[in-house]
């Protein structure tokens, strides 16, 4: 994976696609082989807090804290002001909904996104890595269980988040699939070969 490239990890449920990601995000160790950054093992060139300090988040789930819009938003760099945090809301499409809510921003959230959609979640995560304005963005089914509809608002708000950044992404999203530069296939916790990742990527689209 180099500098602005954009990596789609593609595979059935259970071919390692989310361990693949915790392991880059340093909450889990390989039990063998090693992960290398630039030629060297993590850990020797660079830390795994060091990298993940270098690393953009978005799930499948937004877990948002009690607090407002702009609390949750603001998590991603508590030393934003709010000029920043606005205008992270604004390139993520928060405002589409905030806008129209008496409080706009500063309208309180419950514990588990309780008060917003899932898509609305999913913006709010955006919004988050907008924020954080980081090298890496790692992404994890991102626009799962939305209807198509809000699949492609995410998506258009994604676009205007990848440009300059290094992506790695899995996916089972056609339209993300196009965002990509490069698919690679996993099954049964394995890299398959090239000729196999357009049956993987079919089975991706049913």
């Amino acid at each position: 994976l180099s500098d602005a490239e954009r990596l789609a990890v593609v595979g059935p449920s259970g071919s390692g696609k989310t361990s693949l990601l915790k392991l880059l995000l340093g909450f889990a160790v390989p039990t063998h082989g090693q992960i290398t950054i630039d030629g060297y093992p993590l850990g020797a060139g660079i830390t795994r807090e060091q990298l993940r300090s270098q690393i953009a988040w978005i799930g499948q789930r937004t877990h948002l804290f009690r607090g407002t819009i702009a609390s949750n938003i603001a998590l991603a760099n508590p030393a934003a002001d709010r000029a920043l945090i606005e205008a992270a809301a604004q390139q993520a499409g928060v405002m589409d909904f905030a806008a129209g809510l008496p409080q706009g921003l500063d309208t309180p959230l419950g514990d588990n996104a309780a008060g917003v959609s899932g898509g609305e979640a999913q913006r709010i995560a955006i919004a988050r890595a907008f924020l954080a304005d980081r090298p890496i963005l790692i992404m994890d089914e991102p626009t799962a269980s939305l209807d198509r509809e809000t699949a492609d608002r995410l998506i258009d708000s994604l676009k205007a988040l990848m440009p300059g950044r290094t992506v790695l992404m899995t996916t089972h999203s056609p339209p993300m699939l196009q965002l990509a530069d490069r698919v690679m296939g996993l099954k049964d916790g394995a890299l398959v070969a090239d000729d196999v990742v357009p049956s993987l990527i079919d089975e991706a689209g049913r």
